[in-house]
């Protein structure tokens, strides 16, 4: 997976934030919740066609639903997004703790008032946008 197929994946899906939650089943339909969940499923089927998006996973003990990105016109996309964001992040995490450590160093060592003293602006641009994408993934909630 590549950055820009990633950017791409982003960019179709729909615009965060997103949210992750509970979807309960009313007090008058707690007896049946199995009635409840396919009228949720019909309704979906309902308003965004016949294809019902899925993401899962392969598991030794075979295939597990993860999660039902919806029926919507960017469901496909949203589905695509989430699959690719979940096998991506092991590396992206890596380059971000990698990223971490460099900056941390290079601030360290004195380099990193060295670059913003550089005359060259691409060095300069670099060490600021690295420092800048830190401090926002270490702001996400």
């Amino acid at each position: 997976m590549t950055i820009d197929e990633l950017k791409r994946l982003e960019k179709a899906a729909t615009p965060a934030p997103w949210d992750a939650f509970v979807m309960a089943v009313p007090e008058d339909q707690a007896t049946q919740p199995r009635t409840f969940a396919a009228a949720y499923v019909e309704d979906c089927i309902a308003v965004g066609g016949a294809d019902f998006h899925i993401v899962g996973a392969t598991l030794h003990d075979g295939r597990a639903d993860v999660c039902h990105p919806g029926n919507g016109p960017k469901s496909p996309a949203n589905a695509a997004l989430i699959a690719a964001a979940r096998n991506a992040l092991p590396a992206l995490l890596a380059v971000a703790e990698a990223a971490k450590l460099y900056h941390a160093a290079n601030v360290a060592a004195g380099v990193w008032n060295d670059l913003r003293q550089a005359e060259s602006v691409e060095a300069s641009e670099c060490g600021e946008r690295l420092a800048e994408a830190l401090a926002a993934l270490e702001a996400q909630s």
